[in-house]
């Protein structure tokens, strides 16, 4: 017959064993429920990026007539402060570029909360790019060996 302490010591056991499956299953439980949440901000940075650049591009499409012509020599920051929600801020510029011999209006926006942030990057073609305006080049004539 088994005595009212190894009762007790089985019930002791048994309350121990489900308290650690209860904190394993609500560590669990907050893991999940962090990444999720580093996963929703990080997707709210990514559209506020985006509707920033969209701002920043319907401003350079605006203003793109008067850029093919003669575009600015520096980089155009735009305040976009109020755009952006309470907790985040963000960063858009305009940059123009030459690449594969074409001027390209670069737009690049940036939405940041904390430590997780989002870029965009636009471009925009302004048309060829202007031809340089340097002397042609005058070959030498190699000298003659007697």
């Amino acid at each position: 017959m088994r005595t009212p302490t190894s009762r007790n010591g089985f019930a002791l056991i048994v309350v121990v064993v489900l308290t650690a499956l209860t904190a394993g299953l609500l560590s669990m439980l907050s893991l999940w429920a962090a990444y999720r949440y580093r996963e929703v901000q990080s997707e709210r940075a990514r559209q506020v990026a985006r509707a920033i650049g969209d701002s920043a591009v319907a401003y350079a499409r605006s203003h793109l007539n008067e850029w093919k012509s003669a575009p600015p020599a520096d980089r155009l920051v735009l305040d976009v402060s109020s755009l952006a929600p309470a907790g985040m801020s963000a960063s858009a510029s305009v940059v123009f570029v030459i690449e594969d011999g074409r001027r390209v209006c670069r737009v690049s926006s940036r939405a940041e909360r904390g430590a997780i942030a989002s870029e965009d990057t636009v471009d925009l073609p302004l048309g060829p790019a202007p031809a340089t305006s340097s002397a042609p080049a005058v070959e030498k004539a190699a000298p003659d060996t007697p």
